[in-house]
């Protein structure tokens, strides 16, 4: 818009345009640039400053404006014969340019740094729940792992013969664990590989309980954090399938439709006497709860239900991006 304002300039003499522009611009850029870089992180963001910053301030107001007026009034008399008829009135319309250039850096400084402090923001956030993650995830492996042994344990005590076996399928839970435990995201398919080993460890454990595992719909394009959701099967071992000697089940069923993932576990009731199973039952699922809570805010629904005869867990992971 200023190069429109001044074209009549370039083509009454494109001389005076030449040296006009330029000087011009550069006492533009000059209270803008020096207010904006200089002045406000140098004096008015620091309190103890702000005084001497209105000072300088006044004083670039007073420098550039008069240099403007002075720049203004040469081109006037470049093509007027006589000064304005109201010189006090000239100069306090040429005064205005200083004035709207330092209001101007004033609000594009406020601006840009309120857009970089709600960037510092999210990214303090977002390390927050990363770190929170670390934690969490750490807490799942040593957990997991020290059931594992204890099954692999009793398994060796119980059923010899299996023990080779067992050490296999646990070999590839580590390998999981090392390899792929530290991604953001695996592919779900190697997280169900991960259940059925386990699962086979408890079968090979015991074989007089009811185990069922039902796995619906396309796996192959779906992916989910890494020991996401072998906590509720864990869970339903060790605090249902493990604390009766007859009528023990666990079923688990897993249903991917689109982009949707839907698993249900439920298992039988621990004994009423079993104080340390049937008040830990539901405090085991403490950790997935607030991965899932930092994980998918809003984008998922967890129940969990202790029913007459069993406990019973629905968890549904709702986003196009599991």
């Amino acid at each position: 818009s200023f190069f429109f304002e001044t074209a009549w300039i370039y083509k009454q003499q494109r001389t005076a345009y030449l040296l006009y522009m330029p000087l011009k611009i550069s006492l533009q850029a000059t209270i803008l640039y020096f207010n904006l870089f200089f002045l406000i992180p140098r004096f008015y963001n620091v309190k103890t400053k702000r005084k001497l910053y209105w000072l300088l301030v006044v004083i670039l107001f007073i420098v550039v404006g008069f240099l403007n007026n002075i720049l203004e009034l040469s081109l006037w008399r470049k093509f007027n014969t006589a000064d304005p008829t109201n010189m006090l009135r000239y100069i306090l319309i040429n005064l205005q340019l200083p004035l709207r250039y330092l209001i101007f850096s004033a609000i594009l400084k406020k601006t840009v740094d309120f857009y970089w402090q709600q960037e510092h923001i999210k990214k303090v956030e977002v390390e927050k729940v990363k770190a929170e993650m670390d934690v969490l995830k750490a807490q799942v492996n040593p957990h997991f792992l020290l059931n594992t042994m204890n099954n692999l344990y009793a398994l060796s005590m119980e059923n010899p013969a299996k023990t080779s076996e067992s050490i296999l399928m646990l070999a590839d839970i580590l390998k999981y664990m090392l390899r792929d435990g530290s991604q953001e995201k695996v592919p779900l398919k190697k997280e169900i590989e991960l259940l059925s080993n386990y699962i086979e460890l408890e079968k090979l454990r015991r074989a007089n309980g009811s185990i069922c595992f039902e796995l619906n719909g396309d796996i192959d394009f779906l992916s989910v954090p890494p020991l996401l959701l072998i906590p509720f099967v864990e869970n339903a071992f060790k605090y249902g399938y493990s604390t009766v000697s007859k009528n023990a089940f666990v079923e688990i069923k897993i249903c991917c439709e689109q982009s949707n993932l839907h698993m249900t576990v439920e298992n039988n009731n621990p004994p009423s006497d079993d104080v340390l199973a049937v008040e830990s039952h539901g405090i085991g699922l403490a950790n997935v709860q607030k991965r899932l809570a930092l994980l998918y805010p809003q984008k998922h629904v967890l129940i969990t239900e202790k029913r007459d005869t069993s406990f019973y867990i629905s968890l549904h992971l709702y986003t196009h991006e599991i």
